[in-house]
């Protein structure tokens, strides 16, 4: 009891909180027109990232704003302002979702600048810029705009269709290779044709890391619709590796089983090429939500068409 009223007396001590404080606080954040405008920076300046941060929190009230920014004549403003939205989806800019379970993101509707924005961002282009062991890592938003793109891009691949063929005809290897995944990924059957010419090439021992592993997976969703290509392009392989991924691809294709772990048998050259999976298929095992855009060349034709050379 004289614990309890010793409390009550300290509390009773305490000055009243001034009601202007959170007025005050408030006033300390930035407006939407300002986090909009910090998004250009392309110098090392943490405000982009902190804008980004700040926008994402506002939540729905930033839609409109973000969206606007979709038509900006500057670059990286127009592809954070995409990044924000995709985030306010559910699409991840680096690492987690900004939103928990108990609070979904806001409804984003995939206007037609969204999608183009995005499109765009399937090139090689200066983002992130920077790695994670660069002095001046913490100074930049990091972006992965071309596999978040891709995510949410094979979501929303109906819509993006027209766009995403047109891209397929991009001079970008990048930009034509990520639209063809998309549309792999969404089984658009109506580009089989272009999407196995791009795509195959990437199933040979190259210089870019992981681009098989892609190929293959998108491949393999694309179904029947890939099959003839497929086959043609299994009666002349480029290589050892090439060969088998496509033999595992029609394999599955033709015969598709009941869960990954029924392919065990049937999967060992693909486990050793593509050092993923375990003892599983990968093709029956990984999605767009657990493959990563991880390759440390760029991606040229010369890479593409040649092996990494020894060190």
């Amino acid at each position: 009891m004289l614990a309890t009223l010793a409390a009550l007396l300290c509390l009773a001590s305490l000055p009243a909180a001034d009601p202007q404080d959170s007025t005050t606080l408030q006033s300390r954040v930035p407006s939407i027109p300002t986090l909009i405008a910090d998004l250009k920076s392309s110098v090392p300046d943490p405000r982009p990232r902190d804008a980004l941060n700040t926008l994402l929190s506002f939540g729905e009230p930033a839609i409109a704003p973000l969206t606007a920014a979709l038509d900006s004549p500057d670059f990286r403003q127009r592809q954070l302002a995409a990044a924000a939205l995709r985030a306010m989806d559910g699409f991840s800019i680096e690492g987690e979702s900004p939103f928990s379970p108990d609070t979904p993101p806001p409804k984003i509707t995939p206007t037609p600048a969204l999608l183009r924005v995005c499109i765009e961002g399937l090139k090689d282009d200066t983002l992130p810029g920077v790695s994670a062991g660069d002095r001046e890592y913490d100074q930049h938003p990091i972006i992965y705009n071309a596999v978040s793109g891709t995510r949410f891009l094979i979501k929303h691949a109906a819509r993006a269709e027209p766009l995403l063929a047109d891209a397929l005809k991009s001079p970008d290897l990048q930009q034509r290779f990520c639209a063809a995944i998309i549309l792999g990924f969404a089984a658009r059957p109506h580009h089989a044709e272009t999407i196995c010419a791009i795509l195959i090439p990437h199933l040979r021992d190259n210089s870019i890391r992981g681009d098989a592993l892609w190929a293959s997976c998108a491949l393999y969703h694309l179904g029947h619709a890939a099959e003839l290509h497929l086959l043609a392009a299994s009666l002349r392989p480029v290589d050892q590796q090439q060969r088998e991924l496509l033999a595992l691809i029609l394999s599955d294709i033709r015969d598709p089983l009941p869960c990954p772990a029924a392919s065990a048998h049937r999967a060992a050259p693909a486990r050793a090429i593509l050092k993923r999976g375990g003892p599983l298929d990968p093709l029956l095992t990984f999605d767009q939500y657990t493959l990563q855009m991880e390759w440390e060349s760029t991606m040229t034709p010369h890479n593409r068409d040649n092996p990494r050379a020894a060190t």
